[in-house]
């Protein structure tokens, strides 16, 4: 077979087999970081949406009893300003309009809201303001990656909370 047919012919089969296994049982498909997704791993989620679509239309007309219908949720997640230029850029605005997806925008975090983190993570603080400041200023806002910061500099010993201050 050519390398196109056998490639969605794959996609076929991969995709079946998560909306077979979902009429099962329902599964949760999480998908992280899909601005780094090449084009093969977006064709595949585009295909299991549109199929998944399709079945849950037919079961809706009576084509196929209620239960049999696939119960999958796919969460996706990816960096809005890292989407240009990527095979996803395309898919997400083909899945807008097809209605098959539905966005949930997280904002960064503002010095308050970093300050408030981070005092989460260790109580309240002393002397915090210049160490969140920083922080925020490193991180972008970005809540995963203030955590990560933070633990890595305490792990590494650069930073340390004494007598209440850090």
């Amino acid at each position: 077979l050519e390398p196109r047919v056998e490639r969605l012919r794959l996609i076929d089969h991969a995709a079946n087999f998560l909306l077979d296994a979902a009429t099962r049982r329902p599964i949760v498909l999480c998908l992280q970081d899909l601005h780094s997704a090449d084009e093969a791993s977006i064709e595949l989620l585009r295909y299991l949406a549109n199929n998944l679509h399709l079945r849950r239309s037919w079961g809706q007309l009576g084509r196929e009893g209620p239960n049999v219908l696939p119960l999958l949720l796919m969460v996706g997640t990816y960096r809005d300003d890292e989407v240009a230029g990527t095979p996803l850029e395309h898919a997400v605005r083909e899945m807008h309009m097809e209605g098959y997806l539905e966005e949930i925008r997280l904002r960064r975090f503002d010095l308050d809201d970093v300050r408030q983190l981070i005092a989460s993570m260790f109580g309240p603080v002393a002397g915090l303001d210049p160490f969140a400041a920083r922080v925020a200023r490193e991180t972008g806002g970005n809540p995963f990656f203030i955590q990560e910061v933070v633990m890595s500099l305490v792990e590494k010993e650069l930073v340390a909370y004494r007598r209440g201050r850090w």
